[in-house]
């Protein structure tokens, strides 16, 4: 599902300024409106890693616990509403059925939504944060990407350690 590499134009978010003129929303204006959106949703402990100049297939990551599967799939479902009323493209929502993990990329901004339980074991922050940027850090099913695979594939397909 998440194979292809990140899209060479990144999705807007359009914004209608003065005068009629659409222009695109930067990534970190879309982070600041999601970050909004899931905690009015009352998502718990927002955390946003800012990815820009240190990956390529997206600018940041919004990681977010929620209380239960149903609270995930309904934070989910209102990111999902806010991109397709603002026209971003997602380029996959994983994780629905299973409800522990759901994670909605949209180019620019991946969100992850978490069980408490769920999140502590991937540890994301630990991961992506700027400490973690020595090899032997990461966990090992980082090793295992594929030229082009965007990360969040593998770490749905089951790399835990």
């Amino acid at each position: 599902m998440f194979s292809s590499p990140r899209p060479a134009q990144k999705n807007p978010l359009n914004v209608t300024a003065n005068g009629g003129k659409t222009i695109p929303m930067q990534s970190s204006n879309l982070a600041d409106a999601l970050e909004r959106l899931l905690d009015d949703k009352k998502g718990e402990e927002i955390v946003r890693i800012d990815l820009r100049g240190r990956s390529p297939f997206t600018d940041f990551f919004l990681i977010v616990t929620g209380t239960s599967r149903t609270h995930l799939r309904a934070m989910a479902m209102e990111v999902d509403r806010l991109a397709s009323q603002t026209g971003i493209q997602e380029l996959g929502i994983a994780g629905m059925e299973a409800g522990e993990w759901v994670l909605i990329d949209l180019g620019d901004v991946v969100v992850h939504l978490f069980l408490r339980e769920t999140r502590a074991f991937y540890n994301l922050e630990r991961l992506w944060s700027p400490e973690s940027l020595d090899p032997g850090e990461r966990p090992a099913w980082v090793a295992t990407l594929r030229p082009g695979e965007r990360p969040a594939a593998a770490m749905l397909e089951g790399g835990t350690t």
